[in-house]
């Protein structure tokens, strides 16, 4: 005879063990579902988005085609580490230079021009494609139009497929960031105008990154 709703009862013991299967299995039963395939795409990518959030790195590896991942996430590491060094510089060329120095260098519109790991960043869909890839469709704040990014079965694992990374990249976001922080602790002991730390940060620093930007695109 089969129990009614009302007269299921379980010991401690059983209780507990049914615990540890819904922690153990959060996608099937005890409430939850299985993402569909058109879903494991874009999951992937708010699951890397949110990794590199939290500045786990190595955790975004698995989450990365091989060949791609360690460029990448070598980008995405210099990339952070010199939006840190600018917001610091902000802070000290707002107490000792002046508000104008401050706000020209601020980099913080580099965050908004990192593809899918931009700060305000909306998944709009997934197309599946014949070939085995996924390609998601994502907006960056309010920019028009949408980008893509293309997620693709290996050894059958969805994986972000990374554009080609720019070798040389990291090493100069790297070398700015170390420029920036020279600049910091200059700055307290300086009687720079704010004209003169302006040049000296675009010398030191804009210079820099538009010669390099101007020869990847050529």
């Amino acid at each position: 005879m089969r129990a009614g709703p009302g007269t299921c009862r379980h010991t401690p013991r059983q209780r507990v063990g049914l615990v540890c299967l819904c922690l153990l299995l959060p996608l099937v039963g005890c409430g939850g579902s299985r993402d569909t395939e058109a879903e494991v795409p874009a999951r992937l990518l708010s699951d890397l988005r949110e990794l590199h959030r939290q500045h786990r790195y190595k955790d975004m590896e698995s989450l990365v085609e091989t060949g791609r991942a360690g460029p990448l996430i070598d980008t995405l590491m210099a990339v952070d580490r010199l939006l840190a060094a600018s917001r610091q510089l902000q802070q000290t060329a707002e107490k000792h230079i002046g508000p104008r120095a401050a706000v020209a260098c601020d980099l913080g519109d580099l965050a908004d021009y990192l593809g899918p790991f931009s700060r305000h960043v909306q998944i709009v869909s997934t197309r599946l494609e014949d070939d085995g890839t996924a390609q998601v469709a994502y907006r960056v704040g309010q920019r028009v139009p949408l980008e893509r990014a293309e997620i693709r079965r290996v050894a059958g694992r969805w994986r972000y497929i990374p554009d080609k990374p720019d070798p040389a990249l990291p090493r100069l976001l790297m070398d700015l960031t170390e420029r920036m922080g020279r600049l910091d602790a200059m700055a307290p002991a300086q009687t720079w105008t704010e004209q003169a730390f302006i040049d000296e940060y675009a010398a030191r620093i804009v210079a820099p990154l538009q010669a390099h930007m101007q020869a990847a695109e050529q």
